[in-house]
């Protein structure tokens, strides 16, 4: 069976999951041909050796028919006209054949036996296969369908025995009902009427669960997704907890973090000259070397801005662990790998004839607010603060320092004093009455550490 049109009310993932499964099923559509036919071959063998000659040819028949027809949907849903009341219409068909092939007195048999006996040999249970088949489409509308199906085409094969010659109803004059239920062409309407109710009750509780499965399966695909959205920003440890919130980051809090901005020095002027493609492959290049490098220090890359990035350490307090170097000396770490990273790449690029490329990095530690931002059509987490535009400051004056990497005196401080950095001086950043004690690594000067 084949999805398509349950995805009512399962909105737009619903629909995703929907068209998931549909392709899904197209894609078993032959195997499950196959496997039909390898189940009737069973039956086929079973009957041939229990019934008798000639009417097991009559069975053999019935069970082509099955087989055929099981080929008969996989290819039709192989073609492009093929739409989704074609499934409806095989279950329809395959219910039908079915309730058939359990009622109808084989015309090959001796006719010793009225066709009212079908009824004595409970095969009224071999409908529950159809539900149980139908359940694992995950269509509560087709299992429903299936249902009405069953009931339906039993109830007419019932009012066909009830209505031939010699058929019996009821208890005679002077009958009891005991002698009743020994006579062969007996038809309990009563409860033929329970089996049906039975049938249509099963088949609704059925498709209820298969609904429940489905919105299931939604949830648990909308949370993936989301999971899968957040890893893109936040380390492997953040995403499953923060995936199961509605709002991830909950209200405004305030934590000391390092923050890290980088950018490439003169990019307008280099996109300029590569052009675009060449523009987005060194941007590509440059975006691939600064996230490396956040992730490994167990950083957070918050956001790209152009041609530069923004990365926190410390700003959430849930993915610090017992044994981990602290958020400001992971940042530095990360800060001299992006500046060694990208003075080798620069060279490699030289090498390979393309034009090199700079990157500066800026880095400051202290307080910071972290929150949604935006209006209610579009939503943005945000880490904000002086020490945000501090960092921001000091990737730019890395320019007019010739610095690689431009460090404040609080995030030297809080990373412990590192070697490396040399003691540049007091710098007044743009837009800020306070001045700012700043060291760095000079340019060109390719330098890593390890950092745990």
């Amino acid at each position: 069976m084949f999805m398509k049109g349950d995805e009512a009310g399962d909105g737009a993932e619903g629909r995703r999951i929907a068209e998931a499964l549909m392709r899904e099923q197209r894609s078993r559509a032959r195997p499950s041909a196959i496997n039909r036919s390898f189940a009737m071959l069973g039956a086929a063998i079973i009957v041939t050796s229990v019934a008798p000659w000639p009417a097991v040819w009559y069975w053999l028949g019935l069970i082509a028919v099955f087989v055929a027809v099981g080929w008969a949907q996989y290819l039709i849903a192989t073609r492009r006209w093929f739409r989704d009341w074609m499934v409806y219409a095989f279950v329809a068909f395959d219910t039908a054949l079915l309730v058939f092939t359990l009622i109808y007195p084989n015309p090959l048999n001796p006719p010793d036996l009225p066709p009212q006996m079908a009824l004595r040999f409970g095969n009224s249970a071999y409908l529950f296969i159809v539900t149980g088949a139908l359940a694992m489409t995950l269509r509560p509308a087709l299992i429903l369908w299936g249902g009405v199906c069953g009931a339906v085409f039993w109830g007419a094969a019932i009012f066909w025995l009830a209505t031939l010659p010699g058929a019996v109803l009821e208890t005679g004059d002077g009958e009891s009902f005991v002698s009743l239920l020994g006579n062969p062409h007996f038809v309990d309407i009563t409860v033929q009427i329970q089996f049906a109710a039975v049938f249509l009750i099963v088949s609704a509780l059925v498709a209820a669960g298969s609904a429940a499965a489905r919105r299931l399966v939604v949830r648990e695909t909308a949370a993936a997704r989301r999971a899968a959205n957040l890893s893109r920003y936040l380390p492997a440890e953040a995403v499953s907890e923060l995936a199961e919130r509605d709002a991830p980051f909950g209200v405004e809090r305030e934590a000391a973090a390092a923050v890290l901005f980088t950018d490439i020095v003169g990019f307008t002027a280099l996109a300029e000259r590569l052009g675009p493609k060449a523009a987005i492959g060194l941007l590509r290049e440059a975006q691939a070397l600064v996230a490396t490098a956040v992730a490994e220090a167990h950083g957070v890359l918050d956001k790209f801005i152009g041609d530069g990035a923004m990365a926190t350490f410390g700003a959430f307090p849930m993915l610090e662990t017992e044994g981990r170097a602290p958020p400001a000396a992971r940042a530095f770490a990360a800060a001299r790998r992006i500046a060694a990273d990208a003075e080798a790449w620069s060279r490699a690029r030289e090498a390979r004839g393309e034009a090199p490329a700079r990157l500066v990095v800026g880095l400051h530690c202290g307080p910071v607010l972290l929150g949604e931002v935006g209006a209610a059509q579009r939503m943005e987490f945000a880490v904000v603060g002086d020490t945000v535009n501090v960092a921001s400051r000091l990737e730019h004056l890395c320019r007019a320092l010739d610095l690689s990497v431009a460090v404040s005196e609080e995030a030297m401080a809080a990373a412990g004093w590192p070697e490396g950095p040399e003691r540049i001086g007091t710098e007044t950043l743009r837009g800020r009455a306070e001045p700012v004690i700043v060291w760095g690594l000079p340019a060109q000067r390719p330098s890593a550490t390890a950092f745990s």
